[in-house]
């Protein structure tokens, strides 16, 4: 029950090199880590800092096996690798050499400057080559892992981008009857305004700052409800908070212009008031 659970990779001397896996201490595997060889392991950032806080992981013997019997020394400290998910941490990770640890299944991965799938009746002779009755389960390209992976965020994401698109343009037609309203009722006061020497530049300010109030009241209500809410989205965010500044500034910027535009229109409607047909129409 004391033991540190952590997940274990069998892995080939050049896997790091090949999906550009950073070394951040001591060594990768190279071709002396062989079998009958001392027993060798890389771990992860998270499993060293967890298991070894403070001091370096290298140099240190992991056991193996029902009573520990089987040891390993880890001989180097990688990047960690986001395994469970973009949005999960980084699992605690034990990397051992393929030639040390075999396993009864493996996964080949290939590198090249060409059409990827292109390359898999290359991969399946290659394998035939060496077992001709061993069977390729399937071939499938990193882009394609990766878009299966990031699928369910990207509907999320776009789903969510479409309904405030939405809520922008109901929020626009709202802000742009409640001001046509309220111009129409005040005809009559715009009309004294400017029989007194008001002008239409006066007449326009007026109508917008009536409107901006009542829109950066809603924009303040609903910055707090997001600051509040941002968490249910949280788990959609890679490497971006949902409290983040340049977003919500960005998106306070965007309410704002949206709200101008659809004032602007009764705004200026106000500004053609005849100040005689006004006064008349009363």
């Amino acid at each position: 029950s004391q033991r540190p659970l952590a997940g274990f990779q069998v892995v080939s001397d050049d896997f790091f090199r090949l999906l550009h896996i950073p070394i951040r201490e001591g060594r990768a595997f190279n071709p002396q880590d062989r079998d009958g060889g001392p027993g060798v392991c890389v771990v992860n950032e998270s499993f060293a800092r967890h298991v070894f806080p403070g001091e370096s992981a290298v140099g240190k013997i992991l056991m193996r096996g029902f009573n520990g019997e089987i040891k390993f020394q880890i001989v180097g400290v990688i990047a960690d690798v986001k395994s469970n998910g973009l949005n999960a941490p980084a699992p605690d990770e034990i990397y051992y050499p393929m030639s040390q640890l075999g396993r009864p299944g493996m996964t080949v991965i290939a590198k090249t400057d060409l059409d990827p799938n292109a390359l898999q009746a290359v991969i399946r002779s290659a394998v035939a080559a060496v077992d001709k009755d061993q069977p390729v389960a399937v071939v499938r390209t990193l882009e394609d892992l990766m878009g299966d992976t990031l699928a369910r965020p990207h509907l999320m994401l776009t789903l969510l981008g479409a309904f405030g698109v939405i809520a922008l343009v109901i929020a626009a037609i709202g802000i742009y009857g409640v001001m046509a309203y309220g111009v129409s009722q005040r005809t009559m006061e715009f009309g004294i305004r400017m029989a007194l020497g008001a002008s239409r530049g006066e007449i326009l300010q007026l109508v917008l700052r009536s409107g901006l109030k009542v829109v950066g009241l809603g924009l303040g209500i609903g910055l707090v409800a997001a600051l509040g809410l941002g968490r249910v989205v949280e788990s959609l965010l890679y490497q971006t908070s949902a409290q983040d500044p340049l977003t919500l500034a960005v998106i306070v910027a965007g309410l704002l212009a949206g709200s101008l535009v659809a004032g602007l229109i009764p705004a200026r409607r106000a500004t053609k008031v005849d100040p005689m047909v006004a006064l008349r129409s009363e």
